[in-house]
């Protein structure tokens, strides 16, 4: 049984911590943490990493230079960002996003996706 790692990125630290919340109680994974595309960046070349949850607009490197590197790897990536723009939308499906959610929906949407995302992957363990 492998144990999924699932990234959280996101510049604002609020945002991380509810999706944390929310994932933890409910999912056996690994949740990692990245507060910009930089860090992001150097979490996914370094470390695998089964799925990201991934905004967009960040300082240093935004989620579109992530999704860049992010698209050759095996990597299951879900947009979920305040900056809800059909061109961006455009842009992260064609850089192999598999869902994109605009913020303000509830916690619960980002974890049906997820959860979808790691039966896909058989990677999907109950805790309750």
């Amino acid at each position: 049984m492998k144990i999924p790692t699932i990234l959280i990125v996101d510049d604002e630290q609020g945002q991380r911590e509810n999706v944390r919340a929310y994932f933890e109680p409910r999912i056996r994974c690994t949740i990692a943490e990245a507060s910009n595309g930089e860090e992001a960046i150097g979490f996914i070349k370094t470390k695998p990493c089964d799925v990201m949850i991934l905004d967009i607009k960040m300082p240093e490197k935004g989620g579109l230079e992530v999704l860049d590197v992010a698209k050759d790897l095996p990597i299951s990536t879900i947009v979920f960002t305040g900056w809800d723009s059909e061109e961006v939308y455009h842009e992260c499906k064609k850089r192999g996003v598999k869902e994109y959610i605009p913020k303000g929906g509830s916690l619960k949407v980002i974890g049906t996706k997820t959860i979808k995302e790691l039966k896909r992957r058989e990677q999907y363990f109950p805790l309750t």
